[in-house]
């Protein structure tokens, strides 16, 4: 009856396991404006209960304020980025003809210099060389003839996508709105289908789910101060004007998912190459490459610290994320590990890991001899041998 029990369990795990692989992908998707929501109510719940209980203003109004000051937020961050976009962006066309004048004389000299240095290379050599130069000269051509193609067609796709991501946006702001307006409605709708200790698990779950979620915000910003500092102090020696404020947006793009500094800075570099601002250029990437190295030294101590797990499983769960999910599992293998940990303490894996042991006994008692076994293969075997 115990081994019929414990494959049961272990059957309704494999479930769980293959719908979480196949299934839950596209309902995560499916729902992702909700889901966006509920995320963006832990970041608001703090803000509307302190106007609920300082300034005494009822939740409705609170959960309106924070929202539009979350908006309001979001704008100027925004707003601050195109508006950099757009300045560096007419710097550059501005100084385009005279960056192509030069960039025709500083050719012109280099062909020269190749040109004289060909007279004492064997013909042979010189002609490779050259077959090579043209042969990379109209890859660059085809490259570039077929990179406008896809522009236009992302242009386009991008248009079509825009009304779709407009209305995914304002279902995710709504649904934010209700679930900190109606929270205890939809606290009892949940709890209405569990039994009595399924309840405790689920309030032991979501206390850790907010704590986890919590402290690995609270990592990403001691994280991302060491970062502006970095960029802050970097742009100040290669002597961009005001390159504290610049170092904000760019500090605060690398809180996000699949940006990180090189959104920003990549493109600066580019800019700054092609204004003919070499050192400045090569200091953004290098400032880049430095903000990569120093989050990756930093990242497991400051989330081991401030999630209570030492260096080294945290630094085994960044490895395991990135070598599994890429980019999306270094970001959620620490949460999600801290998460599963705390859910095996407070007894979800029980049953797991108690029909693991049953099975595991029956493989043993299977697999040892007993002394009367023993015995008669021993005596077996002796009367063979005479």
């Amino acid at each position: 009856m115990g081994a019929k029990k414990a494959w049961c369990n272990l059957g309704a795990i494999l479930l769980l396991i293959l719908f979480c692989i196949y299934l839950l992908p596209s309902l995560l998707s499916l729902f992702m404006p909700f889901i966006t929501g509920w995320f963006l109510t832990l970041f608001m719940e703090p803000g509307v209960k302190f106007l609920e209980k300082k300034l005494k203003i009822n939740r409705k109004a609170g959960a309106v304020i924070i929202l539009l000051l979350v908006l309001v937020g979001i704008l100027l961050l925004f707003g601050f980025l195109l508006e950099w976009l757009l300045e560096e962006a007419g710097e550059l066309f501005r100084l385009l003809p005279q960056r192509w004048e030069t960039a025709q004389e500083e050719l012109g000299i280099i062909t020269a210099k190749w040109e004289s240095v060909t007279e004492y290379l064997p013909k042979d050599m010189v002609g490779e060389i050259e077959a090579a130069g043209s042969t990379l000269q109209k890859e660059v051509g085809s490259f570039v003839g077929k990179l406008s193609v896809p522009t236009a067609g992302a242009v386009g796709n991008f248009a079509q996508k825009l009304p779709g991501s407009i209305f995914s946006c304002l279902i995710a702001l709504l649904s934010a709105y209700f679930f900190l307006v109606e929270k205890e409605q939809v606290a009892k709708t949940i709890t209405g289908f569990l039994s009595p200790s399924r309840r405790k698990q689920y309030r032991v779950l979501k206390q850790t789910t907010v704590d986890v979620l919590a402290g690995y915000i609270k990592a990403q910003f001691k994280i991302e101060i060491w970062i502006y500092l970095l960029l802050a102090v970097g742009l100040f020696v290669f002597g961009v004007s005001r390159g504290y404020l610049w170092a904000l947006p760019v500090a605060i793009l690398d809180l996000l998912p699949l940006f990180g500094t090189g959104t920003i800075l990549i493109p600066w570099a580019i800019f700054q190459l092609l204004k003919g601002e070499y050192l400045v250029a090569l200091g953004l990437v290098m400032l880049w490459a430095l903000s990569l190295l120093l989050r990756q030294i930093i990242q497991p101590k400051v989330l081991g610290e401030t999630m209570g797990i030492s260096a080294i499983p945290t630094l085994i769960l960044l490895y395991l994320g990135y070598r599994l999910a890429g980019i999306w599992g270094i970001i959620f293998s620490v949460p999600l590990g801290l998460l599963v940990s705390t859910m095996d303490k407070a007894g979800f894996f029980k049953n797991c890991k108690l029909s693991l042991r049953i099975l595991w006994k029956q493989f043993e008692s299977c697999r040892r001899f007993t002394k009367e076994e023993e015995g008669n293969i021993l005596g077996e075997e002796y009367e063979k041998e005479l």
